[in-house]
């Protein structure tokens, strides 16, 4: 959810330009027991992830370091100092969260209880498009990848300090054909690490 919502799009419109024969078929965030099965079926060829799931032997490429940002309100006062924020700075805040059991909002829990906060969630949701726009209508606040940040909500996003990352990871079945290695060339060409994506304009 989010793990490469900008540069894989990217990446898939690449490699249809360049291998436009090539098929490709996407599964968007299996949940971890749903991930496990399509390996072990044999399913997937290739898998981009935080952290590998049980019993999976592909081989591993690491990306870069994926970026979470803090995403307040137009206006909110926070936002005006122009410094990074510490996640005690919005535990008075509500927050806009993900459905329960989803990667991403056991990551932010995770983060939250090892601070020792637990803010009051005012909604959830399934999508972090969703979560933004509703911050941005000024229903609380929410922490997500930087690369998720819908294009023209850049200018919600706050970095955050301690910097909290995750590792980019690509896995590859073993004895990868042609059609593997060209994707992986396109996915180490995409810049994966630092809030700075939200500053540069999509290419084309």
């Amino acid at each position: 959810m989010g793990l490469g919502a900008r540069q894989l799009p990217q990446v898939l419109g690449q490699l249809r330009k360049r291998h436009p024969k090539l098929q490709v078929t996407l599964h968007e965030e299996p949940d971890p027991a749903d991930m496990e099965r399509l390996v072990r079926q044999g399913t997937l060829d290739m898998i981009l992830v935080h952290r590998f799931p049980a019993g999976c032997t592909f081989d591993t490429h690491h990306l870069g370091e994926e970026a979470y940002v803090a995403v307040l309100p137009k206006g909110h006062p926070l936002v005006s100092t122009g410094t990074a924020l510490r996640l005690e700075d919005l535990a008075s805040e509500g927050w806009i969260r993900f459905r329960r059991a989803s990667l991403l909002d056991d990551y932010l829990a995770r983060l939250l209880a090892d601070a020792g906060l637990s803010p009051h969630t005012v909604a959830r949701t399934s999508q972090i498009s969703t979560a933004v726009r509703l911050v941005a209508q000024g229903l609380g606040v929410t922490v997500v990848p930087a690369s998720a940040i819908p294009e023209g909500f850049e200018e919600l996003a706050c970095p955050l300090l301690p910097s909290l990352t995750e590792p980019v990871l690509v896995g590859v079945r073993r004895n990868p054909g042609s059609a593997e290695a060209a994707m992986l060339d396109h996915l180490h060409q995409q810049n994966w690490c630092g809030t700075n994506l939200l500053c540069q304009p999509a290419t084309e």
